[in-house]
């Protein structure tokens, strides 16, 4: 049993770190789309710096 669980652990890190990936592409093509430095400053001021991590790199 020890093993299929460690299985399932592995498989939600990696649905997560997908999700995260989607949404980083997600707000890339906005900050394009759109004056980019201007945005990214302002939401970084908005938010705490943990949601960020991945939009801003």
């Amino acid at each position: 049993m020890k093993p299929m669980t460690r299985q399932n652990q592995n498989r939600k890190l990696k649905n997560k770190r997908l999700q995260l990936h989607r949404q980083s592409h997600f707000y890339k093509q906005i900050n394009l789309q759109l004056s980019n430095m201007i945005l990214v400053k302002i939401r970084v001021q908005k938010f705490p710096r943990g949601k960020w991590h991945c939009y801003t790199l």
